[in-house]
């Protein structure tokens, strides 16, 4: 195996229709995996902060889509992006939430047309990167968190399993299940359930306001916590449905 290092600047159009020009026809697979943070208080954000989250990020995978479109590599069988579980929303990270979105999309996009993509939507890692250096304070917190760190092969198995879904993208992350049961109101008997969801059809409660979607909520949606050996935490949801809240 003959291995080259060689430099491409990915924020800019020009450098990745060179270096993909290179070495076409034979390319196999991609990785994109750059990225920078500029993490800051919505009030404090600037599009000049977008634009250096976009360049690395979504505006390079774009560029690379486009030049694979227009280059043929018939040997390509992989194309991975590298997202974040900020997709979903993270405080101070509108820009990488954002610029992520649009890996996701692009990974959707490129499956949906028959060609190779993937998108990992990646929680912290608790070996390597920043969370290798923080500080014990700023360690416990996030061991105490809902979703703490993960280890290296806890990352990789995760990664193993995401890729044989076959799914455009997906989460790898670790929950901390005691402190997701602590935040959990404990359910009710499946006999209270029953009876609780079996007269709201017969009697339903009237009108919009929140009091009645609070409530109706409340009564639709049962959690139940089912322990497993691999300490995973399972969650069934039952819902059941008057003809009010679809």
């Amino acid at each position: 195996v003959s291995v080259e290092q060689a430099k491409c600047d990915v924020s800019s159009r020009d450098s990745i229709e060179e270096c993909v020009k290179a070495c076409t026809p034979n390319i196999a697979g991609i990785i994109h995996s750059a990225g920078v943070l500029r993490d800051s208080l919505l009030v404090n954000q600037d599009w000049e902060k977008f634009e250096d989250v976009f360049s690395a990020k979504s505006h390079a995978a774009l560029y690379l889509h486009d030049a694979l479109e227009r280059m043929q590599n018939p040997q390509l069988s992989f194309f991975w992006m590298f997202s974040s579980v900020a997709v979903y929303g993270s405080p101070g990270q509108a820009p990488y939430s954002a610029s992520n979105s649009i890996l996701d999309s692009l990974a959707r996009h490129r499956v949906a047309m028959g060609k190779p993509a993937m998108a990992v939507q990646w929680a912290g890692w608790g070996e390597i990167g920043m969370a290798k250096n923080l500080d014990e304070a700023n360690r416990r917190r996030m061991e105490n968190s809902p979703m703490p760190a993960f280890a290296n092969a806890e990352g990789f198995k995760g990664l193993e399993h995401g890729i044989k879904t076959g799914v455009p993208y997906f989460s790898v992350c670790k929950y901390n299940r005691d402190v997701i049961i602590g935040m959990t109101e404990k359910c009710q008997s499946v006999t209270q359930s029953y009876a609780r969801n079996f007269l709201s059809k017969l009697v339903p409660l009237g009108g919009y306001t929140k009091p009645y979607l609070y409530q109706r909520l409340h009564h639709m949606m049962t959690a139940q916590e089912k322990p497993h050996d691999h300490g995973w935490l399972q969650w069934d949801a039952y819902v059941y449905d008057a003809g009010h809240v679809q």
